[in-house]
């Protein structure tokens, strides 16, 4: 009986070394199984991001030229802006112009002529100063001719330089001198100085 129970010891201890074999087999299958679909996954993702990589090449290659297109337009914008700038100062100034003379034409009192018109300017922060110089039957007529330059919103501060009698013609006429400043010529300090530092 001792052997036996020796043999069905064995047994026991068989079945549970192969047991134990099974479970470490299914244990490294399992982690094979794992393995290889982590490395699959890994392989796959790696070539989906190999392949976004080449679409994005290729996407950026075709975009190239558009990029060296905006590149040659920016270099063009920044050669051309301050001209640009210039010119149109340069029409904002004619329209102002226009409007100044077309104003003075139009509004004109009878009797009244213009001899000579000036500008001047001291400097970029002061505004343009015209002055406009003419003839008139009477004070009245000056004074009306002021009150009308007055009405234009292109001309400010507008001041009496002086009155002169005298003679033309043997007719006695008066000689005026009247200035004002054209408006929005001034430059702010802070302007003039970046100017002064783009160029």
């Amino acid at each position: 009986m001792p052997l036996i129970n020796l043999i069905h010891e064995q047994r026991i201890a068989i079945r549970k070394e192969q047991s134990q074999r099974r479970t470490m087999l299914f244990g490294l299958l399992a982690s094979g199984v794992v393995g290889i679909g982590t490395w699959g996954g890994l392989f796959l993702q790696t070539d989906a991001l190999r392949v976004e990589k080449r679409s994005k090449e290729q996407q950026l290659e075709k975009m190239e030229p558009i990029m060296q297109a905006i590149e040659a337009s920016q270099s063009q914008y920044n050669i051309l802006h301050p001209r640009l700038t210039t010119l149109q100062d340069a029409a904002s100034a004619t329209k102002r112009w226009a409007r100044v003379l077309d104003h003075v034409s139009n509004n004109m009192p009878e009797g009244v002529w213009l001899t000579a018109i000036r500008c001047s300017q001291g400097s970029e922060q002061e505004p343009v100063v015209v002055e406009v110089q003419g003839l008139g039957p009477t004070q009245e007529k000056i004074s009306e001719f002021i009150l009308r330059i007055q009405g234009t919103s292109d001309i400010e501060a507008v001041n009496l330089r002086y009155t002169q009698g005298e003679m033309l013609n043997e007719e006695r006429a008066i000689k005026f001198e009247v200035s004002g400043n054209i408006a929005g010529t001034a430059k702010p300090l802070e302007t003039v100085s970046e100017d002064k530092k783009s160029s």
